[in-house]
């Protein structure tokens, strides 16, 4: 019972950094038409009741592919988020100060991230595609 109890977490803090993405990509309104359905759930992680982890395990059964995505989005994350991963470590350990495999999600983590990482990222992608 050890074990099973604490899979959860282990699962929720190993997928901590695509929670933090997906919440800022759901955040945006950049997933595919295909999740209109999932309005409901939607409106949850846009409240703060629902972080994008729960989000993945429940709609996309803990598989998020390009065909969840908006066309608008996909070429950037192709782009972007193996230097996400990076980022993303390097503020958790420097700047959290917090080990990166034992981290769970926090809305002060997500808008660190997502306001200091993703969105100045995804703000110079957008420039440089336009030119």
């Amino acid at each position: 019972m050890y074990l099973s109890s604490n899979t959860s977490m282990i699962w929720e803090n190993s997928a901590n950094h695509i929670s933090i993405f997906l919440t800022w990509i759901i955040n945006n309104d950049l997933l595919s038409k295909i999740h209109d359905e999932n309005k409901e759930d939607i409106l949850k992680v846009k409240a703060r009741k629902m972080i994008g982890y729960e989000f993945l395990a429940k709609n996309y059964d803990m598989v998020l592919s390009r065909e969840d995505l908006s066309k608008k989005i996909v070429k950037f994350v192709d782009h972007f988020y193996e230097d996400y991963i990076d980022m993303y470590c390097n503020f958790i350990e420097n700047n959290s100060h917090k080990k990166v495999l034992g981290i769970s999600f926090s809305w002060y983590d997500y808008d660190e991230i997502s306001s200091n990482i993703i969105e100045p990222n995804y703000k110079t992608y957008i420039n440089n595609k336009s030119k």
